[in-house]
């Protein structure tokens, strides 16, 4: 496996190479990407890039891959599926999020070139392919559907958060590599008004969650 391989490389210059590569396939179409400018900002040679990967395609496939293991399967693994709180459910991604975009600023660039010509739809089955389920155990499994309020439709309601979320999370990403001042500290107390708000719109009243 390519990733058991790419664990004995030095945990620096991994990063580093990830990043590049992140970067330079987000600012730029698959073909005009250069492997020469990818080890050049990554600080490393040609001879290591091509001793892990034999060429720009299988580049590129490992990081659609690394993009689906970090923020479905890893992300996924990083939540409690006891809580059965949607909300606190919510606020562990983003914090996850957050993280992840921390370490590997250049996934935002990456994200949004790859996903854009395609549908939720497409979207949605990709993930589905990299980890079967992965909406039907976050949005699904073990929630407490008890806590909403008796009108609401709570297949609705939990297409909402997730728009929400996704929207959140594409505009505050995109202030926060580029505001020096806006800390990830910040971000979470920004995004805590939207929680708040919907727990009200759609929970019961009597409720303390």
């Amino acid at each position: 496996m390519l990733e058991d391989i790419l664990d004995k490389m030095d945990p620096a210059k991994r990063i580093a190479l990830v990043n590049s590569a992140l970067k330079e396939f987000g600012n730029n179409s698959y073909a005009k990407a250069s492997t020469n400018t990818i080890v050049k900002e990554a600080g490393v040679s040609k001879g290591l890039l091509y001793h892990y990967f034999k060429n720009k395609e299988s580049l590129y496939n490992y990081l659609i891959e690394f993009l689906y293991k970090k923020t479905a399967t890893d992300m996924l693994s990083s939540i409690n599926l006891e809580e059965t709180d949607i909300f606190e459910r919510i606020s562990t991604t983003l914090d996850y999020k957050i993280e992840l975009i921390n370490r590997y600023p250049a996934i935002v660039d990456f994200t949004k070139s790859f996903y854009r010509d395609k549908s939720f739809e497409e979207l949605k089955a990709l993930i589905d392919s990299y980890v079967p389920g992965y909406y039907e155990q976050f949005y699904h499994t073990n929630i407490d559907y008890s806590l909403f309020k008796d009108d609401v439709d709570i297949s609705k309601a939990l297409n909402i958060f997730q728009w929400t979320v996704e929207k959140f999370s594409e505009s505050y990403t995109m202030l926060y590599l580029s505001d020096a001042d806006f800390s990830l500290e910040k971000l979470r107390d920004e995004f805590k008004p939207y929680l708040d708000m919907m727990k009200k719109a759609f929970y019961k009243e009597t409720t303390d969650r």
